[in-house]
């Protein structure tokens, strides 16, 4: 009887040794499958990033595209813009010299004028100071 007391009590330290291992067993499988969930959710979030960082990419390469044709556009306007400016300089510059042209013909006959006044001035007082006489 001491045998079979000892194999009655080996069979239920099995079966206690069993029912754990079946519990964690379970707890195990439990876990995997909430890892396997998280996992799975992970999965689905980074697809969701990574097609959100496609859309960014490229909504960055059209913004930098749309940048590049405004700063070629606003280099030619401002090269369009200094050309005529350049023009408009050449033209003032002329105009002046050609003012300046002018005033120095209209100084020189304007001093020729006051030579021939001071002349006739001085022939006047001569013909005076003998009509006197």
């Amino acid at each position: 009887q001491t045998a079979y007391k000892r194999a009655t009590g080996d069979l239920e330290e099995a079966r206690l040794h069993l029912e754990s291992e079946m519990a964690t067993n379970r707890t195990l499988q439990s876990t995997v499958k909430t890892f396997q969930m998280d996992l799975e959710s992970t999965r689905l979030q980074l697809d969701d990033e990574i097609d959100a960082k496609v859309e960014l990419q490229k909504l960055l390469i059209k913004i930098q595209e749309e940048a590049r044709i405004q700063r070629d556009r606003l280099e030619r306007d401002i090269e369009g813009k200094n050309e005529e400016i350049e023009d408009q300089r050449r033209k003032l510059n002329g105009r002046i010299n050609e003012v300046q042209e002018q005033l120095t013909e209209v100084l020189a006959k304007a001093s020729n004028l006051d030579k021939t006044k001071q002349r006739l001035q001085g022939e006047l007082d001569k013909i005076s100071g003998e009509t006197e006489k």
